[in-house]
């Protein structure tokens, strides 16, 4: 069956399960790997705090209906002392809960905000590593002068070009297969930047098959998949247990022995924590 990735909307047990899926799955993806080597304000350390930080927000939301449904399935809930403006709030809560539409558009919130943070904390990490590789005196081989310069500070960077030049400036060991890293880098960039246009993909036509599950983008259409609707949740956590595994790899094998100092932490940059 052919279906929106914003189609979702799950049964209080699929919430159920899912919580405790989301607490398991966080231990795997590698954020939580030891990333001692690197110094604090190091991009490659601070990627996976990045991504752990996201998958905590994703945790929590979809805890917080869990624990919705399951007052609303008749478990009591003791709050003393509470104000009438607090109050009021725990009631327009569980009226919410209990609406059908919003529920869904709550679940479709955090699948989106998890794929857009993930996604951006991937871009600042990656841009940081090319800016630095595209430093004269780097060390850092280049299959050519033109495609250096393209990313040298001053200049503006598309995620694109940074995602198809990352595998040409690693070392030969990289043990992953360079051109399906790229698809797949691809893949969960178009997924990410087709949400800003109601899940709309706008470039040109290809089908993509992860974890077995076909993903279907048409220039102008609604990107579709085929998968149970359910499954939605699981698929974007596979997404960045993939995406994590990229990065350890990318790190092992960029050739730079100096800190990549994180836009969050360039004190040059001004830059507002939001």
């Amino acid at each position: 069956m052919r279906m929106n990735i914003e189609d979702i909307e799950l049964s209080r047990e699929q919430v159920t399960a899912l919580v405790a899926a989301i607490w398991r799955e966080s231990d795997l993806v590698g954020v939580t790997r030891d990333t001692s080597t690197f110094a604090n304000e190091d991009a490659r350390k601070l990627f996976f705090g990045d991504v752990l930080g996201a998958l905590n927000c994703y945790w929590l939301g979809w805890t917080s209906q869990h624990v919705a449904d399951s007052i609303v399935a008749g478990k009591r809930l003791r709050i003393d002392g509470i104000s009438h403006d607090e109050k009021r709030n725990f009631d327009l809560y569980f009226t919410w809960q209990s609406n059908r539409p919003q529920r869904g558009q709550f679940q479709r919130f955090l699948n989106r905000t998890l794929l857009v943070d993930t996604w951006f904390a991937f871009e600042q990490y990656l841009i940081c590593l090319l800016k630095v590789a595209a430093e004269p005196n780097s060390g850092v081989v280049w299959p050519d002068e033109k495609a250096r310069k393209r990313f040298q500070i001053g200049r503006h960077i598309r995620i694109s070009d940074a995602t198809r030049a990352i595998m040409p400036v690693l070392r030969p060991s990289y043990s992953r297969t360079a051109s399906d890293d790229t698809a797949f880098l691809k893949f969960f960039g178009d997924m990410r930047n087709s949400l800003h246009m109601y899940a709309t993909y706008s470039g040109d036509d290809y089908d993509m098959t992860f974890r077995g599950i076909r993903f279907i983008f048409r220039k102008g259409k609604t990107i579709g998949f085929f998968a149970s609707m359910s499954s939605l949740p699981v698929i974007i956590l596979e997404m960045i247990k993939e995406l994590c595994a990229i990065a350890v790899e990318i790190n092992n094998n960029f050739q730079y022995n100096g800190v990549i100092v994180h836009p969050a932490h360039d004190a040059s940059l001004n830059v507002t924590k939001w």
